[in-house]
C-alpha cells in the first residue's frame, strides 16, 4: 500500500476549528478562566516573571471601586498621578520567564499579518485627562486616548467621561511598521502607559489583552456571548478498517451573530451528527495509470476507493455535516 495520507475533510471547516487567540495583559480571573482555552500566551503580571512597574513612585495605586470592565467585582487598575510631573506604568517580561520570547513571538506575527491583530483596552473616566500608550518597548508605537496629544503620542481616539466603562479595539496594523524593526526581548514593556502629569489625574483600566481578528469578531466574554467547546474523538484507518492511531481534537463553536428576527437558541453539534466520534478515511494515490474512477475494498465489500483528481478517497457511503458553521 503506498502511503499518502493527508486529511483534508470539509467536515473540520464546517465545525470552525476556531483559531481564536488571545495575549492577556490585565484580565480578572474569571475572564480568564472563559477564555483560558485561546490563551496563546499569558503575559499578566505574576509576581514571578513579569511585573507591573510604576516608575519612580509617579503613580500612587488607587482602591478600585465598583464592577469591572466585565461586570464582576474582582477589581481592574486604578491608579492616580503624583507629583513627580510625570507618571508612567510598564508591564514588563523579565528574562526570569519565557513571556517576553511569546512577545517576540507576537510582534513578528503583527508583522506577518497586521489586519490580523488588534489591542484591547476598557477605560473609564470622569476627568478630562489624556493617556498614552505604547507597544513593545517601541516608542514609535505612542498612542493617546483622550481629547490632546500627550508625551509627542497623537490622539487615536477618547471617550465619554461618564464614569462607565468605554472598550477600544486598536488595530495593529497602524502599527506594523514601526513594529517591523523593533527588536523585543528580554525586560520587555510589552505594554506602558503614560499619563498626564497633572496631579491627581486618574487612571482607571481593564481588560486589556492582544487579541486577533477571530477573537474580536466572537469575543466569548462579550454580553450575551454563547461560545462552546466540544471535544471529540478521532480514529485513523487504514484501507481494512484497522486503527492507525487515535486522538481527541477540540471544537471551539464561535459566538453566533446577531440576526435581526431571528433568537440564537445553540449550535447543532458535530456531536449530535456523527456520534461523538469522527473517523477520517485513509487518501490514495494509484500505483499505477489507468484504475477505474471507482474501487470496492477488497477487504471491505461496503467500502469504496472513489477517485478526486489524482487521489482516491476511502468512503463508506456515509455523508458526515456540521450546521453550525459561522457566518461570515
Amino acid at each position: 500500500m503506498k502511503k499518502s495520507i493527508f486529511v483534508t475533510l470539509a467536515l473540520f471547516a464546517a465545525a470552525n476549528l476556531s483559531a481564536m487567540q488571545i495575549w492577556p495583559i490585565l484580565l480578572d480571573g474569571t475572564s480568564s478562566e472563559t477564555v483560558q482555552s485561546y490563551i496563546t500566551a499569558d503575559l499578566q503580571p505574576n509576581d514571578v516573571d513579569q511585573y507591573l512597574y510604576i516608575w519612580e513612585g509617579t503613580y500612587i495605586v488607587n482602591e478600585a471601586s465598583g464592577q469591572n470592565f466585565y461586570g464582576n467585582g474582582e477589581g481592574y487598575l486604578s491608579m492616580i498621578v503624583g507629583n513627580s510631573g510625570w507618571a508612567g506604568a510598564g508591564y514588563c517580561l523579565t528574562a526570569d520567564g519565557n513571556g517576553w520570547q511569546a512577545a517576540a513571538d507576537l510582534k513578528d506575527s503583527i508583522v506577518a499579518n497586521p489586519e490580523n491583530y488588534f489591542l484591547h483596552i476598557a477605560m473609564k473616566a470622569t476627568d478630562n485627562f489624556s493617556h498614552c500608550f505604547n507597544i513593545f518597548g517601541a516608542e514609535s508605537t505612542k498612542f493617546v486616548i483622550g481629547k490632546s496629544p500627550v508625551y509627542d503620542g497623537p490622539v487615536y481616539d477618547d471617550f465619554e467621561r461618564d464614569g462607565e466603562w468605554h472598550e477600544f479595539y486598536i488595530p495593529m496594523s497602524r502599527f506594523a511598521n514601526a513594529l517591523a524593526n523593533q527588536a523585543v526581548a528580554a525586560r520587555v514593556n510589552v505594554f506602558a502607559v503614560l499619563s498626564e502629569g497633572i496631579a491627581g489625574a486618574q487612571l482607571n483600566m481593564d481588560a486589556v489583552y492582544f487579541c486577533d481578528a477571530e477573537f474580536k469578531e466572537n469575543n466569548p466574554l462579550s454580553a450575551g456571548a454563547t461560545s462552546e467547546k466540544k471535544s471529540l474523538a478521532i480514529k485513523y484507518l487504514d484501507n481494512a478498517g484497522a486503527e492507525l492511531d487515535d486522538e481527541t481534537l477540540v471544537f471551539h463553536f464561535p459566538v453566533a451573530p446577531a440576526v435581526e428576527g431571528f433568537t440564537f437558541i445553540g449550535w447543532q453539534t458535530v456531536a449530535d451528527m456523527i456520534v461523538d466520534a469522527i473517523e477520517i478515511q485513509a487518501v490514495y494515490q494509484a500505483d499505477a495509470s489507468g484504475a477505474p474512477a471507482v474501487v470496492v475494498n477488497p477487504a471491505n465489500a461496503a467500502q469504496k476507493l472513489v477517485r478526486q483528481g489524482n487521489v482516491y478517497i476511502l468512503t463508506d457511503e456515509k455523508t458526515y455535516s456540521v450546521s453550525g458553521k459561522r457566518v461570515k
